[in-house]
């Protein structure tokens, strides 16, 4: 299976965020710091706390049901990036698709802001907590619907972004657990395996 559609909305999504973030008088970010992680050592060592993928799967809950840990798709989506961990799930039969990235990408404050007032900004008590940011990468994914987009929980140092894709059928057939809601709790979930 291919993963060009997941990984264009998750492009999509990082480059709304770096592009929203650079509307500030600050630069935009880097979506996935692979380039200065080696150099900066407060990048590398936030690299260094990214979750395997082993620990993803195990907190994904609902959301993963019927999916197994794609190691090939997975590095092949890393190589040459220290700043990032990318893990995909598949389907046996190749037809459907999870993908949970995780990057350093460090954002100030004021891009946070930026970010929050977004109408695609979900109000989570959870992002609150660690000063981050839930958002969809589409208006219409409420929190109560079926993800339909891709979801992006955006903090001063890691982004987090989980979305699906099924070539068989539509996402919402091939994913009936992939709520919102389901989906939030996913993302927090890896948030909270880095501490």
């Amino acid at each position: 299976m291919q993963l060009r559609t997941v990984l264009l909305a998750v492009s999509v999504a990082l480059v709304v965020v770096g592009g929203t973030a650079g509307c500030t008088s600050q630069a935009a970010p880097t979506p996935t710091a692979s380039a200065s992680a080696s150099a900066d050592p407060e990048i590398a060592a936030a690299a260094a706390r990214l979750p395997s993928c082993d620990d993803v799967a195990n907190v994904l809950g609902p959301v993963a049901t019927g999916l197994s840990y794609d190691e090939t798709s997975s590095t092949s989506l890393d190589e040459g990036s220290s700043g990032q961990r990318s893990c995909a799930f598949t389907s046996a039969d190749n037809t459907d698709q999870l993908l949970v990235l995780a990057t350093v990408s460090p954002l100030s404050s004021d891009q946070l802001g930026t970010l929050r007032a977004e109408k695609t900004t979900i109000a989570d008590p959870r992002a609150t907590a660690i000063d981050s940011v839930l958002q969809t990468s589409k208006a219409n994914d409420g929190p109560t619907s079926h993800l339909d987009s891709v979801l992006l929980l955006v903090g001063p140092t890691y982004t987090l972004v989980l979305g699906a894709q099924s070539t068989g059928t539509d996402a919402a057939a091939a994913f009936p657990s992939l709520t919102v809601a389901a989906a939030a709790d996913a993302l927090f979930n890896v948030r909270a395996l880095i501490g």
